[in-house]
């Protein structure tokens, strides 16, 4: 698990978490009342990356982020891509397996 403290960098290495693998990712956010935080983490699984802020002023960033995934998860062409290179994928591990 790998916690940052700027959202540049946390924008930026969960923009490329996801399109490594956009079938698996999966991006949350939480707000936790008691302590008045807000996280958000992206993992696939393998790969966790989480932010916390309490601050109204990331309200931007966390809308960003959010904007991101939602966009990148409705596009049909992203799904369609993702499922042809691992079908590429699976018959060239199948190949090598022969040999």
């Amino acid at each position: 698990m790998v916690w940052f403290f700027d959202f540049e960098k946390f924008y930026v290495a969960a923009k490329k978490l996801f399109f490594s693998n956009p079938l698996k990712t999966r991006f949350l956010f939480k707000y936790r009342n008691c302590d008045g935080k807000v996280v958000l983490k992206v993992t696939d699984d393998q790969v966790c990356l989480k932010i916390a802020t309490k601050y109204s002023q990331d309200l931007k960033h966390i809308k960003r982020i959010n904007n991101l995934f939602i966009q990148s998860m409705a596009n049909k062409d992203l799904q369609t891509h993702q499922k042809e290179t691992s079908q590429v994928q699976n018959k060239k591990k199948k190949v090598r397996a022969k040999h």
